[in-house]
């Protein structure tokens, strides 16, 4: 080792040491009965010594946030809120020297993130009182402004008594030893950078560093010799000037930004509160500092000030005309990308372009910015391309070494940059590893820093600018620049351009946030795909009535379902405080849906006639359901126009029938009649009892099950058609009939239990045990009839009680389920996490599982652990595939040929209770043969989230009887069809789902008769011909396409 690189090690050492002193340490602890214990005079003796946590932020705890160890045995502390009251103690008392560094006359200051709701007293005194989350980054607490030799000081923290944890940070900030540490790392910095311009420039650098070689002293940092280390400081600057050209031929885009949760650990009003606090406070900034530039994302960010503060909002106006504040708000929204639909995603693009547009009077983002976003499906760059996306910015599951192509499964390529974290500070040890990192990997000399307190908002800071200014002093430094995201992605491809290529998905990261908080989820789902039927019906109602229908309201929703999808919301990572709002906003997305479809048949009301529209763009066979009329019997025939007699089931109020091959986005309407015809129905026989081995045999014209009366899982499920077992077969032994592999038969629910961990929201802990829900249920006929027999099966576990219900149609293929779940099973940090799910074990042997993502798919292998998916999961193997479809869940697991789906996750931290109560859960069991179609999967799994619309009433259909358009080609889906935004047309969005370039015909209705491909945000491109009332256009492999139709 080098001279130089001792002097560095000393110098790492040193920096490290004064740090510590900033360090909390040993503390008292006390849960319960915490009154008046910020008194001085308060008695703690009796309390529990723990060891704090110092804040972990880079640059001001070089330690990156770990604690001194003190006394053996003492441990660090976070606690749980709702145990009580909590209270933290400390007497700081400041050395007055630290390392040989005289701290007379300090300024003294508390630096913090508690996340967790905290009152602050310092000596008896309340100083802060943070409602939901205790962060002083970008308002540090003062101590004392001028600190004196022997001065002491009592700290005290108090929680209340709520739920989750109380993850604690604090750091002890002494100004003298910070702009020590800084001007000592800065050393370090110019040294390691040297170096790094020696391999490239060799002897022009290597005389000057030779030098250093020569006379920096080790024994000078170790003796703590501060006018020797400060004249060796000056030194390094001397000589360094001298390389100071080549230095400075890089160049750090420092990019600021404030990285703003919605609705995380606080509630909306909290939100709202912080995104008028941050813009206010950065055009203050930018004022006092016109070189500084800003990068803000989310759209709703943007929406909430120009509504709550227009006064801010015309300040952040200018300054984006003036190109100083860059708009980076690509979406909405920072959404989970996991757990939002396609349509979903293409909505917040659109509404984001538009605002960017029409209100904020800026272009479109260019760069779509996730930095905190839980993964990034493989979809992901063909729908950001399909909306002229070009870059992408994220810290979480990076893929490469900082900068890759990200290329999506039809081809399309966005540029992504990925390093953090995305709330950094500007120290030169925090700026300095991208700069290394981009030369190494790439021989870049730009690079991007990304800073600015973020979470709780925040921003850029002060101290940042101040930090920037003296770098920009130091020689032997790149050159720092307040920037734009998108002028580094430019000049970055002026640069370079042949970058490594990811194909693949970037996941999964936090993997107990696809089953934390069912109810918002279930929202989500709903809201989507009410949403989606509501555009069909205003669609639809356009060729009725030969006028485009306006979204009108729904314009609002689509917003509102984007806010919902925010990462820490849909999620399910935040507290029980955002739960009212989030809850309130997705009932009135679904109620807003719901009252625009309930408006298509408010008319000609019929107790004679029964209308059916189906709001997809496929023919379909499902089965319908609608209220019933009254005073007809609870079973008889319907008939069509064809004049064929279809049987009817009266259950819950319910009308219930199968329509078969109904036609695209059309009405069919059906008669209620007296005719009788031979009836059929599920047969149904229960033999020998739970204890003997006894199973009830469920026969229809297709399948074949057996269900164990014992445990209530399924034994057999066979195919007759096919002559094939669906799900694996479990035998009973010949000596004990009621031994039979339980543990392996289908629909089986299983109880987990995670061993307790920090973040249980997020993180799957280590399982430590489970339990196969296999007791004696009660199994009932919950229905039977010429339509459809249900099978009821109820489980109690200690309080929990579960209640399955399996539906076999008489003449249609699907096996529906459903789970009603209360859930009585509460997580704790003493017995962990429970679990609930249910597995299907499938006959196919050594199966690949496909999993839906937002407008695509993707195949994985066994992975016995969860990963995400959206409306379906499949079992494939070789020409057969098993599809399980569900209405509202999106973690799912496999191993061997099992697929299980968690149904309900009892996580405590920060929702101590986040599911308690009811729960309900529909999924559904359908076999493929033949070679895996994704497209039949695809078009299938709508159909089983958007059942046909269906009212008593003989909806006037006279102007348009034809569908309103139709595709025959099987290898495509069309995710909607609903009225263009902003002008007098109708939006179709079309998907190539097999991996196979494909030339496709769209019959028109005859109200329509041009054709336009368009971007996602709906600007057309190109013209589509069109012939005989056909628009003919190709697809490549896996592309979406939007498509325009109008007169």
């Amino acid at each position: 080792m080098n001279n130089i690189d001792k002097w560095i090690d000393e110098v790492k050492e040193l920096t490290s040491k004064i740090s510590e002193a900033g360090q909390i340490g040993i503390c008292t602890f006390a849960q319960g009965n915490v009154e008046d214990c910020e008194m001085v005079n308060f008695d703690d003796s009796a309390w529990e010594k723990v060891m704090g946590k110092s804040v972990p932020i880079n640059g001001i705890n070089t330690g990156s946030g770990g604690s001194v160890q003190g006394e053996a045995g003492i441990e660090t502390r976070d606690w749980n809120m709702s145990y009580g009251e909590a209270a933290l103690r400390k007497q700081i008392t400041y050395p007055s020297t630290v390392e040989g560094i005289c701290t007379d006359n300090a300024k003294i200051s508390i630096t913090m993130t508690i996340l967790a709701p905290v009152q602050v007293f310092l000596d008896g005194v309340k100083i802060a009182d943070f409602k939901y989350w205790g962060d002083t980054r970008h308002c540090e607490l003062c101590i004392n402004e001028n600190h004196k030799k022997g001065q002491k000081y009592l700290l005290v923290l108090k929680t209340p008594e709520t739920g989750g944890d109380a993850y604690l940070g604090i750091y002890i900030n002494c100004d003298i030893l910070e702009k020590q540490m800084l001007e000592l790392m800065t050393a370090v910095e110019q040294l390691l950078f040297t170096q790094k311009l020696a391999l490239l420039h060799g002897s022009e650098i290597n005389k000057y560093l030779d030098i250093l070689e020569r006379k920096l002293d080790t024994d000078t940092v170790r003796n703590r010799n501060w006018v020797e280390i400060r004249k060796q400081l000056e030194l390094i600057d001397k000589v360094l000037k001298n390389t100071d050209v080549f230095a400075k031929e890089f160049k750090v885009h420092m990019i600021a930004h404030a990285h703003i949760d919605m609705n995380w650990l606080w509630d909306y009003q909290d939100t709202e509160d912080i995104c008028i606090r941050d813009f206010r406070t950065i055009c203050n900034i930018m004022d006092e500092n016109p070189d500084l530039r800003f990068s803000q994302s989310q759209s709703c960010v943007y929406d909430i000030v120009q509504k709550k503060d227009p006064a801010t909002f015309e300040r952040v106006l200018k300054k984006i005309q003036e190109g100083t504040w860059e708009v980076t708000a690509a979406t909405w929204s920072e959404n989970d990308l996991n757990m939002t639909g396609g349509e979903t995603m293409a909505r917040n693009l659109y509404h984001a372009s538009d605002y960017a547009k029409e209100v904020l009077k800026t272009i479109p983002s260019r760069v779509v910015w996730e930095p905190d976003t839980f993964g990034h499906p493989a979809s992901t760059p063909n729908i950001l391309a399909k909306a002229g996306v070009e870059y992408y910015y994220h810290f979480r599951c990076p893929r490469g070494a900082g900068l890759t192509w990200w290329e999506g499964t039809d081809g399309s390529r966005i540029l992504d940059f990925a390093f953090g974290p995305y709330n950094n500070m500007i120290r030169p040890q925090n700026v300095m590893p991208v700069v290394h990192s981009l030369f190494d990997h790439y021989g870049l000399k730009s690079s991007m820093f990304v800073f600015g307190v973020g979470d709780h908002g925040g921003g850029p800071t002060k101290y940042d600018i101040k930090v920037k200014r003296y770098l920009d002093q130091k020689p032997g430094l790149p050159r720092f620049v307040f920037s734009k995201v998108c002028d580094f992605f430019d000049e970055v491809l002026t640069l370079k351009k042949d970058f490594p290529v990811v194909k693949d998905e970037q996941n999964p990261i936090f993997a107990g946030c696809y089953t934390t908080k069912t109810k918002i989820k279930k929202y989500a789902r709903d809201g989507e795909a009410g949403l989606l039927n509501a555009e069909s019906v205003l669609a639809y109602q356009s060729t009725c009535q030969d006028q485009i229908h306006y979204m009108g309201e729904l314009t609002e929703a689509w917003k509102d379902l984007g806010f919902l999808g925010f990462h820490d919301i849909i999620c399910g990572c935040g507290n029980h405080a955002q739960d009212e709002y989030d809850y309130a906003l997705g009932k009135s997305i679904v109620d807003r849906a719901e009252k625009t479809v309930n408006g298509m048949f408010h008319t000609n009301e019929s107790d004679q006639v029964i209308s059916v529209y189906n709001q997809l763009a496929q023919t379909r066979s499902e089965v319908v359901r609608v209220d019933a009329p009254s005073n007809i019997p609870p079973a008889g025939t319907l008939k069509d126009a064809d004049g064929c007699l279809i049987p009817y089931q009266i259950e819950d109020g319910k009308l219930h029938f199968t329509a078969r091959d109904l036609l695209p986005l059309s009405v069919t309407k059906y008669l209620i009649t007296n005719e009788k015809i031979p009836g059929t129905s599920v047969r149904i026989e229960k033999t020998g009892t739970p204890k003997s081995g006894g199973f009830l045999r469920a026969e229809t014209e297709r399948y074949v099950m057996e269900l164990s009366t014992l445990t209530g899982t399924i034994m057999k499920l066979y195919d007759k058609k096919e002559k094939k077992h669906v799900l694996e077969e479990m035998q009973p032994y010949a000596e004990d009939a009621g031994s039979f592999c339980a543990h392996k038969s289908s629909n089986l629910l299983k109880i987990s239990f995670e061993q307790p961990r920090i973040m249980s929201a997020w993180i799957l802990g280590n399982e430590y045990k489970y339990e196969n829900i296999i007791g004696i249920p009660e199994i009932s006929i919950a229905a039977k009839g010429p339509v459809f027999t249900t099978i009821k099966i109820l489980h109690t576990y200690n309080k929990t009680t579960i209640e399955q219900y399996i539906t076999l149609y008489t003449r249609f293929d699907r096996i529906d389920f459903k789970a009603d779940v209360d859930w009585q099973e509460f997580g704790s940090d003493v017995i962990g996490v429970p679990t609930l799910k249910v597995g299907i074990t499938s006959d196919i042997q050594k199966p690949d599982f496909i999993y839906e993502t937002p407008f695509g798919s993707i195949t994985r292998g066994r992975h016995n652990t969860e990963l995400p998916s959206y409306r379906y999961t499949a079992v494939s193997g070789e020409e057969r595939t098993l599809a399980m479809f569900n209405n509202c869940k999106f973690g799912f697991s496999a191993q061997g040929s099992t697929l299980s789906m968690t149904m309900v996750r009892g996580s405590y931290s920060p929702s101590a209770r986040p599911d308690e109560g009811m729960t309900s859960t529909c999924y559904a069991l359908k076999p493929y043969y033949g070679l895996t179609d994704k497209a039949e999967l695809t078009r299938d799994a709508a159909s089983f989230n958007q059942p046909p619309i269906a009212a008593c009433c003989n909806y006037d259909n006279s102007n348009n009887e034809s569908p309103l358009l139709q595709c025959d080609n099987k290898n495509i889906w069309i995710s909607c069809v609903k009225p263009a935004f902003n002008r007098d047309a109708i939006v179709v969005r079309i998907m190539e789902c097999c991996g196979q370039k494909t030339e496709t015909a769209l019959k028109l209705h005859q109200l329509f008769n041009k054709a336009y491909i368009t971007d996602i945000k709906e600007e057309i491109q190109t013209p589509v011909p069109v012939n005989d009332g056909e628009a003919v256009f190709s697809l490549g492999a896996n592309e979406i396409i939007t498509v325009l139709i109008t007169k």
